[in-house]
């Protein structure tokens, strides 16, 4: 089993911009959960993937995200639904 430390943690939502506590795992104002965010892997080879990535560091895979034309927001690629304000992408 691969161990792997996390580095980092924002300290605004990614979601909605609103400021964390320390050792928060999910927005107070929008309830976006964090922890989710932190422990993302690349659906092509399960590496862990850093908060932000636009490729896999492992295997190169293409993370980059659908922008929502209604918010901005980045939304997973392949996701049908903006996870900010539920427009259809």
């Amino acid at each position: 089993m691969e161990i792997e430390k996390i580095l980092w943690i924002p300290d605004e939502c990614p979601a909605c911009g609103v400021k964390l506590q320390k050792g928060s795992t999910k927005c107070p104002n929008c309830n976006y959960d964090l922890f989710n965010e932190l422990n993302k892997r690349c659906p092509k080879c399960g590496k862990r993937i850093p908060l932000g990535s636009k490729f896999c560091i492992r295997c190169g895979n293409d993370l980059k995200k659908s922008k929502c034309n209604k918010c901005g927001y980045e939304n997973e690629k392949t996701s049908k639904f903006c996870i900010k304000c539920g427009n259809v992408l």
